[in-house]
């Protein structure tokens, strides 16, 4: 349900409100202030976003309008008429395209993520490497603070 509030003839909706292509039983739910209570029937006029030709025009009484079913659109404004009265400036809701939404055409081969990452790792240096010390039965060779007695940067 997209909640749509309707003051001085601006018209807005929440900005978490949106539509999902491919699904029906969308709805409207409208806020009129009261310049509009004597108005029965309504109209809303959808079009899609940067295109000037309206996708439809959906009548409704009350403040509850069904939205038709979309696809393949990504964002819609949308115009309350009725009457002699109408939305100063179409209002915009952002569309989700549905699965059915998908390019006809394959998609592009995707990155060999492994010969990417293998041409990083050539890039670059081995880690840093240490020897540690032990003594001649084989112990770990440690200073007097406990820290373990390394030989000097061993690059492989």
């Amino acid at each position: 349900m997209i909640h749509v509030h309707i003051r001085d003839r601006t018209a807005f909706c929440g900005k978490s409100d949106y539509i999902v292509c491919g699904n029906t039983n969308q709805q409207m739910l409208i806020s009129f202030d009261e310049e509009w209570n004597d108005i029965r029937q309504k109209q809303a006029i959808l079009y899609p976003v940067g295109k000037g030709k309206p996708i439809c025009a959906v009548t409704f009484e009350g403040n509850v309008c069904a939205l038709p079913l979309l696809s393949d659109v990504r964002e819609i404004s949308i115009e309350i008429t009725g009457g002699n009265l109408c939305t100063a400036v179409p209002f915009r809701v952002p569309c989700l395209l549905s699965v059915l939404d998908a390019p006809s055409k394959p998609a592009s081969d995707t990155e060999d993520i492994y010969n990417i990452f293998m041409e990083q790792l050539a890039r670059h240096k081995s880690p840093k490497q240490s020897l540690l010390l032990c003594d001649s039965s084989g112990y770990l060779l440690m200073d007097s603070l406990g820290q373990l007695l390394e030989t000097e940067e061993v690059y492989a």
